[in-house]
């Protein structure tokens, strides 16, 4: 099954895994922004093609719904591209590692916490709702000239929304083989912007999730506090697969 198939398959199950996930750990909502919905809507008056795309796969969804769960791990590959000038601080392929590992524990098998000193009470009713969302993400294998972590020195600092940071005429980085991976780029996006994800159905050259280093990966990477438990990039991967905002 190619990476749209499972795109669209698994977004049933992704709702209920990722509230939980939500709540499991959950974050201070201060200061940070997603921006997912705001680029969508100026994608979709760039690229008129985007909207029928979309409205088929969510028709193809809806169709899917209560089915059930196939028991299948679908193991899809990421790329990760970092575009940062002299001197911006960077995520390491250990710290990149350690991002990969909360999003496979948040899409992998389930695991009910523990209700004992959870900080609200009220989500612990949830706790029996989960299921196995049956996604792990990998690095994608290397070959000859392409790596699965890109880094380029850009001239800028910061970044806007509406997709500069993938498009190389403006000094970003376009995506790599967007048909078969996952494009992430990491790149210090202006304001509290923490990222955006484009849904299902976007543009090849745009297709993949930004995320704004402040945000991405553990106490141990360039995560600031109290944002560093690797959960801004599960929530856009959650939008990338099909979650709204």
């Amino acid at each position: 099954m190619n990476k749209l198939s499972a795109r669209i398959l698994y977004a049933t199950f992704l709702i209920l895994h990722m509230l939980l996930c939500s709540v499991i750990c959950v974050q201070a909502q201060s200061f940070r922004q997603y921006s997912s919905q705001k680029v969508r809507a100026q994608t979709l008056k760039d690229y008129p093609d985007y909207r029928r795309k979309a409205e088929d796969i969510e028709s193809r969804l809806s169709g899917m719904i209560g089915k059930g769960d196939d028991k299948r791990v679908y193991v899809i590959p990421v790329v990760f591209n970092i575009v940062a000038s002299e001197g911006q601080p960077v995520p390491d392929r250990q710290q990149i590692q350690q991002q990969l590992n909360v999003l496979n524990q948040c899409f992998g098998p389930y695991k009910p916490p523990t209700p004992k000193g959870f900080p609200d009470k009220e989500v612990e009713r949830y706790f029996s709702m989960g299921v196995d969302v049956g996604i792990q993400f990998v690095l994608r294998p290397e070959t000859a000239g392409q790596t699965s972590v890109r880094q380029i020195k850009a001239e800028r600092r910061n970044w806007g929304l509406f997709n500069e940071v993938q498009d190389a005429r403006k000094g970003g980085l376009a995506p790599l083989d967007p048909d078969r991976v996952i494009n992430i780029w990491i790149a210090d996006l202006e304001g509290n912007n923490a990222g955006y994800a484009h849904l299902p159905g976007a543009p090849g050259e745009l297709d993949g999730i930004v995320i704004d280093p402040d945000f991405f990966g553990t106490d141990k990477g360039t995560a600031k506090a109290p944002f560093e438990q690797g959960k801004t990039l599960v929530h856009l991967m959650g939008t990338y697969l099909g979650l709204y905002e």
